[in-house]
């Protein structure tokens, strides 16, 4: 299980206007020796990504996120964000709204219609998609020692 940035609220504690602090570590857990793993810093463009994204929908690996017009595939495992701008492609993908009831499964996006009740889906190939040259999180600088 991957966690890319948390935010922390603890209202009773800090002043009211800066109740929500996010801490950008990034942290994996382990499930066979239950402990965690700090990654290093989540990377500026991807949190910028996860902030303003118009939707996100969980994967096998990690996540498919639209955002600007565009479709990224993030790959938790690989520390990959490959994009994907076809412009076809990635307005399949924008017409999946709040209102469908959307669900991933082998490279293909299912998703009903909440309104009209149709069914309907969009292939997700990860062939199709194109590094980005970006990075999930950055490790950590070890500390300058003299």
């Amino acid at each position: 299980m991957y966690i890319p940035y948390q935010t922390i609220i603890n209202e009773g504690l800090i002043k009211e206007q800066d109740f929500e602090v996010n801490k950008k570590e990034s942290y994996r857990f382990n499930l066979k020796t239950k402990e965690w793993e700090e990654l290093g810093n989540i990377n500026d463009d991807y949190y910028h990504l996860l902030q303003n994204a118009k939707w996100i929908i969980g994967t096998d690996s990690g996540q498919i996120i639209c955002y600007n017009h565009k479709a990224y595939q993030i790959h938790y495992g690989e520390n990959e964000i490959k994009i994907n701008d076809n412009p076809g492609f990635v307005q399949s993908l924008e017409r999946i709204n709040s209102y469908h009831l959307a669900y991933y499964h082998h490279q293909h996006i299912y998703y009903l219609n909440g309104f009209n009740w149709q069914y309907d889906s969009v292939s997700v190939a990860s062939s199709n998609f194109k590094n980005s040259g970006m990075k999930i999180w950055n490790k950590k600088e070890a500390p300058f020692l003299l």
